[in-house]
């Protein structure tokens, strides 16, 4: 435990030390009525043309009579690369970060096929989630609902609390859960995750602490590495995860493979989600 501690001290060091040159930019994405769709930053606007710069510095000229929907894509310039903002930054593939919803915000999930859920941001500060499972074959299916508070948002760095109750539908008995701080730190084209927290079963919180450090690694305009990775104590095995993320303005796809090592015996398990998120309030 404690190589690992200095590990994660020196990461977050040597992220902390990349330059910072970043913009804030609006990106306009242009929808054909074709489906055809093209971005870039605008250069000038006509009621005949509309003449977009994309981020290769190729310039095009858009008819306006073929253009469905102009829309403004948010992100940020680092080193003259744009990267798109990524609307779940509020999670990894499963634990939740440092960063909360915006107020209005929404996100529909499913993961593994099995696992639909939804995301709710309250206000700027809190959100709450819920879902249930799917197994087609299975008479007792189990819900869970999972609140979040972010009391933190200083610079790179946010900070929440988390909670997660699950249970079966047919158990009136108290369910399982887990309750977790996290705090993550953003960089201009990384963010490093680390939480700490308790698990219960029924109502009995549980005597041993798990870890959790995650990391995301922007590899393209739309497109992020994610590690989540549980160091949990007792008998149950640690999990590690590592993959991929693509997004575009409303929607996102996660791959990759959950890893249980129990032992010195692994295993690998394909992760696979997608989300499609709006704002009602916008």
């Amino acid at each position: 435990m404690k190589s690992l501690i200095v590990f994660l001290i020196v990461l977050t060091l040597s992220l902390s030390a990349q330059t910072d040159s970043t913009q804030s930019v609006q990106y306009k994405q242009i929808l054909m009525k074709d489906g055809e769709i093209f971005e870039g930053y605008l250069i000038n606007q006509d009621s005949l043309n509309v003449v977009l710069k994309r981020i290769d510095s190729v310039v095009i000229k858009v008819p306006q009579r073929l253009i469905r929907r102009i829309s403004d894509t948010e992100g940020i310039i680092v080193d003259t690369i744009f990267y798109k903002k990524d609307r779940n930054e509020n999670r990894l593939y499963f634990a939740q970060t440092g960063k909360g919803l915006e107020a209005g915000e929404v996100s529909f999930n499913i993961s593994e096929i099995f696992f639909p859920f939804v995301n709710i941001g309250i206000t700027d500060f809190a959100s709450i989630s819920g879902g249930f499972s799917l197994f087609p074959t299975f008479e007792d299916q189990f819900y869970y609902v999972a609140p979040k508070l972010s009391f933190l948002n200083v610079g790179k760095i946010s900070v929440s609390a988390n909670g997660l109750y699950m249970n079966n539908y047919n158990n009136n008995k108290s369910g399982y859960g887990l309750a977790y701080i996290s705090a993550s730190a953003t960089f201009p084209a990384n963010s490093f995750t680390l939480g700490f927290g308790y698990s219960y079963d029924r109502d009995e919180i549980s005597k041993s602490p798990f870890l959790i450090f995650g990391f995301e690694i922007k590899t393209g305009t739309s497109s992020k590495f994610i590690s989540e990775n549980w160091i949990i104590s007792g008998d149950f095995p640690n999990l590690f995860s590592v993959g991929f993320r693509t997004f575009r303005s409303s929607l996102s796809w996660d791959f990759g493979f959950v890893i249980p090592v129990n032992e010195g015996r692994a295993a690998f398990i394909p992760w696979v989600g997608v989300g499609y998120n709006f704002n009602f309030v916008k």
